[in-house]
């Protein structure tokens, strides 16, 4: 499974980044703690991909990407 988001930089859509990866994760089989880790892992990315590389220009976008590996 692969899903891909693309968003402006926004710190609104950090919740729906964090239901995505959520979802993701219990679709890829990961117990609760592994879930927990990966979504603040991808939650922290994010803020750093909006904060630092976009420095909060609303303007650009942020991209993620998510594979579990399986089709």
């Amino acid at each position: 499974m692969v899903v891909r988001l693309e968003f402006t930089s926004a710190f609104e859509m950090l919740d729906f980044v964090q239901v995505v990866s959520d979802h993701v994760g219990r679709a890829a089989g990961l117990d609760d703690d592994a879930r927990h880790y990966v979504v603040v892992a991808i939650r922290e990315s994010v803020i750093n991909a909006i904060k630092h590389g976009n420095r909060n220009n609303p303007g650009k976008h942020v991209f993620v990407e998510f594979s579990t590996g399986s089709s």
